[in-house]
């Protein structure tokens, strides 16, 4: 998400309205995906995405939401792997 907000921010900051256009069409359906995701994870609804709408406070409460930390499986299926499950953690890494 903060490569694609750099990506953005350079293309609006260099004056490429249409480039920076077709680039945010082309993340926006896996943009929505990740945050759905990660809403899931924490035990939300992925349609909580659209407080984004509601002007100053949106944004803030679902920044806040995801930055929770997770605790396991949930309504929608398994939660993220932890730590401490060794098979999460990929070979090579400590």
């Amino acid at each position: 998400m903060l490569a694609c907000f750099i990506v953005a921010f350079v293309l609006g900051l260099f004056n490429m309205n249409m480039l920076a256009l077709l680039f945010n069409l082309a993340v926006l359906v896996p943009s929505l995906a990740v945050g759905a995701r990660r809403l899931h994870d924490i035990g939300k609804s992925g349609w909580f995405q659209l407080l984004v709408l509601v002007p100053l406070i949106g944004w803030l409460v679902l920044l806040y939401w995801f930055v929770q930390p997770t605790s396991g499986p949930n309504e929608y299926g398994e939660g993220p792997a932890t730590v401490e499950d060794p098979s999460a953690v990929p070979p090579g890494v400590a």
